[in-house]
């Protein structure tokens, strides 16, 4: 890499000894013999064309002084950058959660050991600045992780208390399918926080659904606890009196034969006789339960 600088050839050649006092130097050419040109001396007199190039110590010494602060700031420069590369490189390596445990291990002792030498090429503060986006990067990443599982757990949570409420709710007011029903009305239950009697949330949850409610000729929507929206459903026959089975017995009936009158549980309403057809027309909830199940079997 710096071959340029260990392998060249030495341009000046210093010695002292003048009886003036000045320190004299002479170019060396190519072929060993001296080159022919004169600089100015230390008095600011000029020299004369000649094989002698005529300087003090002092002005040799800060020449060399300068190139070699030159070409350790030019070695130190490209060192810090290859390093940096190399700790740029570890890191997105150290981002894959694939890795090993034993591939992991290795690259993070060669992270610290790179860290290690960058020390010497950073300043205090560069090092400091450099630890603390580090440590800020690393709470970030931190945060993100946990917010994450925080949210995956709280949809969890949410997910099995709406579908616990709403089977339990179906299952006591005997749903003629309570999964139909729990799928009927999950779309529009959430959990809401609980407020105490001054307003303020007690850091419980509960599940309410929205539903339209009809009262005094006036539709609103409503937030029930789900075991009060499907008794509300249950005793609203007309709209939802074939999900329940209170409803559906008292309307098509599910053992009835022809001759019979209208028995429990659903049937099929082709099997129907002209009396059974007759006693379910006068009944408005019979006439509403029997016309739902026809239309669910289209």
């Amino acid at each position: 890499m710096f071959a340029d600088l260990y392998c060249s050839f030495p341009s000046l050649a210093c010695y002292d000894g003048a009886a003036d006092g000045a320190a004299s130097a002479t170019v060396t050419g190519a072929d060993g013999g001296s080159a022919g040109a004169s600089a100015t001396g230390a008095d600011g007199g000029s020299a004369a064309g000649g094989t002698e190039l005529k300087f003090n110590q002092t002005q040799v010494n800060k020449f060399l002084a300068e190139e070699r602060r030159k070409a350790e700031a030019h070695w130190k420069a490209q060192n810090k950058a290859l390093l940096e590369e190399k700790e740029t490189k570890i890191n997105e390596l150290l981002a894959d959660k694939n890795l090993t445990v034993a591939e992991r291990d290795r690259l993070q002792a060669d992270y610290t050991k790179v860290q290690n030498d960058l020390k010497e090429h950073r300043s205090e503060k560069e090092t400091m600045l450099r630890e603390r986006k580090a440590a800020e990067d690393a709470l970030k990443t931190q945060v993100q992780e946990l917010d994450g599982r925080a949210k995956s757990w709280e949809s969890r949570y949410s997910e099995s208390t709406i579908k616990r409420e709403l089977q339990e709710a179906a299952v006591k007011n005997n749903a003629v399918n309570a999964d139909q029903l729990v799928k009927l009305l999950k779309p529009d239950t959430k959990m809401v926080p609980v407020m105490d009697s001054a307003g303020k949330a007690t850091g419980e949850y509960m599940a309410v659904v929205e539903i339209e409610v009809t009262k005094d000729g006036k539709t609103e929507n409503v937030q029930y606890t789900p075991a009060k929206a499907v008794e509300y459903m249950k005793s609203q026959t007309a709209q939802y009196g074939n999900l329940f089975r209170s409803n559906v017995a008292g309307g098509v009936g599910g053992n009835a034969r022809p001759g019979d009158t209208l028995g429990s549980g659903p049937v099929n309403p082709a099997d129907l006789n002209q009396a059974q057809y007759e006693e379910m027309r006068k009944d408005p909830v019979k006439s509403a339960a029997f016309f739902a199940a026809m239309s669910g079997r289209r």
